[in-house]
């Protein structure tokens, strides 16, 4: 198998909801085993601040289902504290091909918010 990893930053300004940070759409089997979600200011900032909250949606039948929902990002006041949701899929979750997968955010403020979306996995 070989080693696959999808992965895209999406900085927002506004609070807009269900921002499309990264999609990806299986071109054939892919075991997943990790998914990460991450939210942080562009610049640090000690002030503590709720942020928004982002999804991990999986579409296999032609409309999105959410498998993963952070209950809140926020900034804490420890420049390397950023909040992150890291969810292992032990031997893997298949997305068969045509399936999708995408990290989407809601931003709380329109302050400029970093977002970041990767996959891990085995084609």
């Amino acid at each position: 198998m070989a080693a696959f990893m999808g992965h895209a930053v999406l900085v927002t300004t506004s609070t807009a909801a269900d921002q499309q940070i990264y999609t990806y759409t299986a071109t054939g089997d892919l075991s997943m085993k990790l998914l990460t979600l991450g939210a942080a200011y562009t610049t640090y900032s000690a002030t503590e601040a709720y942020l928004g909250f982002g999804r991990i949606q999986i579409d296999t039948t032609g409309s999105w289902v959410t498998v993963d929902r952070s209950p809140a990002f926020v900034n804490t006041d420890l420049d390397n504290n950023n909040p992150l949701i890291i969810r292992p899929l032990g031997a893997g979750q298949i997305l068969a091909t045509g399936n999708k997968i995408r990290g989407i955010c809601t931003p709380a403020v329109a302050t400029s918010i970093r977002w970041a979306f990767s996959v891990w996995g085995d084609l």
